[in-house]
C-alpha cells in the first residue's frame, strides 16, 4: 500500500503538483477481509496538524453523546435540533450553541484578568475529553474552537490567539483513527457509534451485491461517500469507498494550500483511481 501510495505522489508531481509533497496528508484504511478484523493501512504526512474546518463537528456531536451519558447535560429537544443541522448541513450557529453547553461558555467582548483564566479552562474541557482517548495520534490536536462562516470576533478571536495559534487542528492519522473507531463501534458504545454514522449519513454497511447489479462503471467499481469541508482555509475529504469485491477502504484527504485547493477534486479522484483497484 505505502509504495502505491508514493506512486501516486510522484505521478501528481510528474503532473505538475510539485507543492502536494509539502501541502497534502493521506491517511488510507483499507478492510480486505472484515471491518471486525485489524485494516490495512498507510499514510502520507499522517502525523501533519490541518485546521479542521467542518470536520470538528464530528467530534463535537460524539461529545454531546458522552456529556449526556455521564449526565453533565440534560437532554432538549434543542440539543437534537442542532445535532440535526451540524449533521445535515454543517451549521456554524448549530456549532456554535453546541460549543456553549459542552463548556459553559460564551462570546462577547474580550476578557482579562482572572475571568480570562476562568473562561479558557472552561473551552479546555473538551481538549481534556479528547486526551481521555489516549490515542498516540492525537498529539498536538486541538478541537476547543467554534466553527464561523465569516470570522472570530471578541472573546472568540482573543482565544484565537494573536497568529491563530489555538485554532482547531488535527492530522488525518487521528481522523483516520476517530473513523475507525466508528466503524468498528468501539468509540464509547455500539449506540453512540450508531447515532453518529446516522447523523452524518456514514453508510458503511453497503451491500456488494447491490453495488455489484446497480454500478454500470467499470472504470470505478465503488460507491463514495465524501464530507468536503472548504468554508476559506480548509479544503479536506472523508472518502468512503467498497470496492464491488466489498473491500471498504476510507481514505483521509487533508488540504489547506490555497494554491492547490481548485484542483482538490480532480486530486482526490485520481488518488482514488490509483489506491483502489
Amino acid at each position: 500500500m505505502q509504495e502505491k501510495l508514493e506512486r501516486v505522489f510522484i505521478q501528481l508531481t510528474e503532473q505538475g503538483y510539485i507543492l502536494l509533497k509539502d501541502s497534502l496528508s493521506v491517511s488510507w484504511l483499507s478492510y480486505r477481509n472484515s471491518v471486525k478484523e485489524k485494516p490495512y493501512g498507510t499514510a502520507w504526512a499522517a502525523k501533519r496538524l490541518f485546521h479542521l474546518g467542518d470536520l470538528v463537528n464530528l467530534f463535537y456531536a460524539v461529545a454531546v453523546e458522552v456529556w449526556l451519558q455521564r449526565q453533565w447535560l440534560e437532554e432538549d429537544i434543542e440539543i437534537y435540533r442542532a445535532l440535526s443541522e451540524m449533521g445535515s448541513t454543517m451549521s456554524s450557529d448549530a456549532t456554535s450553541m453546541i460549543i456553549d453547553l459542552l463548556t459553559g461558555t460564551s462570546g462577547g467582548l474580550r476578557i482579562h484578568d482572572r475571568n480570562k483564566q476562568d473562561w479558557y479552562e472552561q473551552r479546555q474541557l473538551l481538549n481534556n475529553w479528547l486526551r481521555e482517548l489516549d490515542w498516540p495520534e492525537l498529539a498536538g490536536s486541538n478541537i476547543c474552537q467554534k466553527v464561523w462562516s465569516e470570522g472570530t470576533f471578541g472573546t472568540e478571536r482573543q482565544f484565537c490567539g494573536t497568529h491563530y495559534q489555538n485554532r482547531n487542528r488535527l492530522s488525518t492519522g487521528a481522523m483516520a483513527r476517530f473513523l475507525h473507531m466508528l466503524i468498528i463501534s468501539d468509540l464509547y458504545s455500539p449506540l453512540i457509534c450508531q447515532r453518529i454514522k446516522s447523523l452524518f449519513n456514514l453508510d458503511l454497511d453497503i451491500d456488494p451485491y447491490y453495488l455489484e447489479q446497480s454500478n454500470t462503471s467499470e472504470q470505478n467499481p465503488m460507491t463514495c461517500l465524501n464530507i468536503i469541508s472548504s468554508k476559506n482555509i480548509t479544503d479536506h475529504k472523508l472518502i468512503f469507498a467498497r470496492t464491488k469485491r466489498g473491500t471498504l477502504n476510507v481514505v483521509v484527504l487533508f488540504n489547506e494550500d490555497e494554491r492547490i485547493s481548485k484542483d482538490i477534486s480532480m486530486i482526490s479522484s485520481l488518488l482514488m483511481d490509483q489506491l483502489i483497484d
